[in-house]
């Protein structure tokens, strides 16, 4: 059988294994196939050498550290001023005096007895105005004072104060002038509750009576 019309197949399986076989273009049919020629393995090939590595280059030389400046002295502290002298203080003013205190005024306590206009229609001392002393409120009173106003025409007025027994604290006192009067008296003696009684007269028959229009009494209080 001729070469000259055969075809090559080159399989290479797992292990590296090489494998050919030729076929003929006018293989007959129903013959085997061959089977396939096992080549050699070729050589491996060297492994390329490592190349070589270069040097490290040498460390840069650093520099020399630069002297330190200098530093300057410090300067010389200031001298301190002496502290001022403290100034003297004045004299506190002497307290001023205090005044004395003034006397209290005397208080007045004063009762009317004024009612109907009272004549004097008789020649004898008749009760006339009365006023109840009460010793435990009034004990303190002095200086009794009686202020009426009267009428008087031809005929003169007496006047007199005395207690319920019969005690003259004030008169009698004989007027002949009309307008406004006074008459002085004092407390009912003995300490005790009685009533104080005004008593009026006129001095002489006939004529025209004398004539109160009014009357009150005051006391000094402490």
């Amino acid at each position: 059988m001729s070469t000259s019309n055969l075809s090559p197949s080159i399989t290479v399986d797992n292990s590296g294994n090489i494998y050919v076989a030729f076929y003929s273009d006018d293989s007959i049919s129903g013959l085997p196939t061959p089977p396939m020629i096992k080549g050699d393995t070729g050589p491996k090939g060297d492994t390329g050498a490592t190349g070589l590595q270069g040097d490290t280059g040498a460390t840069g030389l650093q520099g020399d550290t630069g002297a330190t400046g200098l530093q300057g002295d410090t300067g010389a502290t200031g001298l301190k001023g002496d502290t001022g002298a403290t100034g003297l203080q004045g004299d506190t003013g002497a307290t001023g005096l205090k005044g004395d205190t003034g006397a209290q005024g005397l208080l007045r306590a004063t009762y009317s007895l004024s009612g109907p206009q009272i004549s004097a229609t008789s020649t004898t001392f008749v009760d006339a105005l009365y006023f109840p002393w009460y010793q435990t409120r009034y004990s303190t009173y002095t200086n009794g004072v009686l202020i009426f106003n009267t009428n008087i025409v031809d005929r003169t007025l007496s006047v007199q104060v005395l207690d319920a027994d019969a005690n003259i604290l004030g008169g009698p006192v004989t007027y002949g002038t009309p307008g406004t009067k006074i008459i002085n008296f004092t407390n009912p003696p003995g300490g005790v509750d009685i009533f104080i009684k005004v008593q009026i007269r006129k001095t002489a028959g006939g004529g025209t009576s004398p004539i109160i229009y009014g009357s009150t009494i005051e006391f000094d209080t402490i």
